[in-house]
């Protein structure tokens, strides 16, 4: 059985914050960490979930964006498609740090919603993760599950790879 632990989940999150940051700045997107929470209004948000498992470890992945910081890095213009893409890319990114550790994980697919009042229903005392720009909000959320006692420990390989590179495992 898999549970929460709350050092591996911070330091996951620490992580996937990062890899949004990198992510949205690799399409012209500067994101700034803010305080605060990811505002609840009537205005159309988009939201990706996708999920990751491996042997020890499992969780979840969720992007919120108001649709401004979304179609400001999207190369077609389509928010929903995109918002589906940048989830998958960020979570690939996250893979790819996790590789870093020796720790391989699968994906799932992406799902993408749009909505109003789109948020996690957190079940820990961890909060979402957000981002501001001058014309919106992006929130990351990342839920991570391990066997009892699991832990990243040190950095195994000196990166897993670089943007844009194939690798067959």
């Amino acid at each position: 059985m898999l549970y929460e632990n709350d050092d591996l989940a911070k330091l996951v999150a620490d992580m996937t914050g990062e890899c949004c940051i990198e992510l949205f700045a690799a399409y012209g997107v500067a994101l700034k960490p803010c305080d605060g929470q990811f505002v609840n209004t009537e205005d159309l948000v988009f939201s990706g979930a996708i999920g990751f498992i491996g042997a020890d470890v499992r969780g979840s992945c969720l992007l919120v964006g108001d649709p401004a910081p979304i179609v400001m890095s999207s190369p077609s213009g389509n928010p929903r498609d995109w918002t589906g893409e940048l989830t998958n890319q960020l979570v690939g990114r996250l893979k790819r740090k996790f590789l870093g550790f020796g720790l391989e994980v699968q994906l799932t697919i992406p799902v993408v919603l749009s909505g109003v009042h789109l948020q996690p229903a957190a079940t820990r005392k961890r909060s979402p993760r957000l981002f501001g720009t001058d014309t919106g909000s992006v929130m990351v959320w990342v839920e991570v599950e391990s066997e009892p006692g699991f832990a990243l420990g040190e950095e195994v390989v000196d990166g897993a790879g670089t943007e844009g590179d194939i690798l067959i495992f």
